[in-house]
């Protein structure tokens, strides 16, 4: 028998799992040197984190990782936010293992992530469900830390986080090309490569998806 492709395979595990609802009831909190790995998923409200100059403030449907000995500020911009979070030890090769040395986010407009965190909570009694949906969760913070990495994406971020906070507002592409420093047409293509929609498309989405949160909170 011939085996093609063959290679080692690192062994990851995780330790000291925890998934539970949040609704935080204070305004901030700085933490240092974080002593377990976290993901966590906004619900509803807006949350920012600050860490070494950077800013992100994540909209209902974004999450951010959070990695072990990592050092941030967040602040609650919104009363009645409400968070799922996970807490968990990861290692690699028996070794504690983080896949960044910084918070990174994970946006929703690129993930699935409204398919994924409502089944851990769902899901928790189920140990194999938890860690199948949790190693899902690893394969996109890998993509995301590369991601975070990317020139095209840093420099669209201020409109991204610009249309989340206003899409239920009339936006101009103009005024959107300004905060990244583009010119209209270069603002249109660049994001349209990234995120395979234009602007007015991406925000349409945005409006869509938080009418129909609106519905099922009002069920």
């Amino acid at each position: 028998m011939v085996i093609y492709n063959q290679r080692f395979l690192n062994n990851y595990t995780v330790e000291n799992l925890f998934v539970y609802t949040v609704i935080p009831d204070n305004s901030g909190y700085l933490t240092k040197n974080r002593p377990c790995s976290s993901i966590v998923y906004l619900l509803k409200g807006s949350f920012k984190y600050e860490f070494g100059g950077n800013e992100i403030i994540l909209s209902p449907g974004d999450a951010i990782y959070l990695p072990k000995g990592s050092t941030y500020r967040y602040s609650v911009l919104e009363k009645d936010s409400e968070i799922i979070q996970t807490r968990f030890n990861l290692f690699c090769n028996n070794a504690p293992y983080v896949f960044s040395d910084v918070p990174v986010p994970i946006p929703c407009e690129k993930n699935n992530l409204e398919d994924i965190f409502p089944k851990l909570i769902d899901d928790s009694a189920n140990d194999v469900s938890v860690i199948s949906h949790l190693f899902r969760l690893f394969g996109i913070i890998k993509n995301s830390v590369r991601g975070a990495s990317s020139a095209s994406y840093s420099r669209l971020r201020p409109a991204v986080q610009y249309i989340r906070k206003h899409c239920c507002e009339k936006i101009s592409i103009s005024y959107l090309s300004s905060l990244c420093g583009l010119s209209e047409s270069h603002f249109r293509l660049l994001f349209v490569k990234e995120f395979g929609v234009s602007p007015i498309k991406y925000k349409n989405r945005l409006v869509c998806q938080a009418a129909v949160r609106l519905m099922e909170s009002e069920k």
